[in-house]
């Protein structure tokens, strides 16, 4: 009895942990499956994984590139109408080393979720065809194509647009919390409009915001107030593959920077190494700009300033590459004025994340910045109240950010199966 006891206990925690002696016959068919499909990889950010691998059942998904027939690279950009451009990229690997493309699709701004994340299966969908027909999964290939009589036309009145490419955007947040001895309160809003067009790129911005802290300590009220207000706008004027250039403006005023107005303009140029076109998968950008500034203080500064007008000079290096290994950004700018020219700035940033070896993945990220040019430090200073609640602008000669991190998978190569619930596998 003993023994049987024992038997039925072992078999029961191997059927819980899902370990079986030998393969079931559905495991003989999933491994059948596995062996006749084609294996994709899936290399996307915020995209629905979970819904594609539910619409594609007859490709088998797997969770290292390396193990891949098919190498699915899916990129995004903003488009002047407010919506998305998705940059699907097939890479064939393997036994489809020489067989590549590139498919894409606008989601609308208004699109909902759902009808972008349709676009992005049909999308997967016609670009797997030439891989499929390659193999004996061919056989079970419906391929259907909708007639022009067919196709639902738009009407003529709809192809006008009577905005003439012109986008709005209002926002308006407000919050409040609190507790017996302490008060926060905020309200922040903006307007936002913008024209692109395949020559030009117009911008107009406008924004508020406003937070006040209310603190009761040994029977005294402190107040905290913050307010930050900015205009900006920016024209850009298309100039070929590879150059732009264009003028940059803004109003502004900080109490953090102890600014009670700013006015700048600066016009710039750019110059792209790569084509405009290669936007999603690689850019390195070059940045120039000069131009004046004028400033009015809301206390004196620590040079005996209350206002001030100024020339400044800047250029940018930035670089972005999006490739089968990962993907890394680097950017370094660096300024001056022409007052003095000891009064600059250099800010050197970038994040690169590499997968090393199968099942193994490096994230590193970081910032520096050498700054001599603070010239709206209020020469009172800062109480010790405005210091530990970061309400004034202090003064430094540097400030920097690192950030390291790394995974390691292993296991089955396998990720096609969806399972929702309890939330999916993040039940623990």
């Amino acid at each position: 009895m003993r023994r049987l006891i024992l038997k039925y206990l072992c078999v029961s925690i191997l059927c819980v942990l899902g370990v079986t002696p030998a393969l079931t016959p559905s495991s003989q068919a999933q491994e059948l499956h596995h062996s006749n499909s084609i294996r994709v990889y899936v290399d996307c950010f915020l995209c629905d994984r979970s819904h594609i691998k539910s619409e594609l059942t007859y490709l088998t998904f797997v969770r290292e590139r390396q193990q891949a027939d098919v190498h699915l690279l899916i990129t995004r950009q903003g488009t002047g109408a407010g919506g998305t451009e998705y940059t699907v990229t097939f890479l064939g690997q393997n036994r489809f080393s020489a067989i590549h493309d590139t498919l894409r699709f606008i989601s609308r701004q208004t699109q909902t979720r759902d009808a972008t994340r349709g676009q992005l299966v049909d999308i997967i969908r016609m670009g797997m065809v030439q891989y499929l027909a390659r193999t004996p999964m061919r056989d079970n290939l419906d391929i259907s194509y909708a007639t022009q009589a067919a196709v639902e036309k738009q009407p003529e009145e709809e192809q006008r647009d009577p905005w003439n490419h012109w986008i709005f955007n209002i926002n308006l947040n407000t919050s409040a919390s609190g507790q017996q001895t302490t008060q926060s309160t905020s309200l922040s809003g903006s307007v936002n409009t913008h024209r692109v067009t395949r020559q030009w790129k117009m911008m107009l911005l406008g924004a508020t915001d406003y937070s006040e802290d209310l603190f009761q300590l040994n029977g005294g009220e402190y107040t905290s107030i913050t307010r930050n207000r900015q205009s900006r706008i920016s024209v850009v004027r298309s100039l070929g593959n590879h150059f732009s250039a264009g003028i940059w403006g803004s109003v502004r005023a900080s109490t953090f920077e102890n600014l009670a107005r700013e006015i700048a303009v600066e016009p710039r140029v750019e110059y792209n190494l790569f084509p405009y076109t290669q936007s999603t998968r690689r850019q390195f950008r070059m940045i120039y700009g000069i131009g004046p500034k004028w400033r009015r203080y809301l206390e004196e500064t620590i040079y005996y300033k209350t206002e001030q007008q100024l020339w400044q000079e800047s250029i940018t290096l930035v670089l972005d590459v999006v490739q089968l290994w990962g993907s890394s950004r680097a950017s370094i700018t660096g300024s001056h004025y022409f007052h003095n020219f000891s009064r600059n700035r250099l800010q050197v940033s970038g994040n690169l994340s590499i997968n090393i070896v199968e099942g193994f993945s490096l994230d590193v990220s970081g910032s520096y910045s050498s700054i001599h040019d603070q010239l709206s430090l209020p020469r009172a200073g800062a109480t010790p109240e405005e210091i530990l609640l970061r309400r004034k602008q202090l003064e430094t000669q540097y400030n920097y950010e690192f950030k390291v991190g790394f995974s390691y998978t292993f296991g089955s190569i396998y990720d096609s199966i969806v399972n929702p619930r309890f939330g999916g596998w993040w039940f623990i």
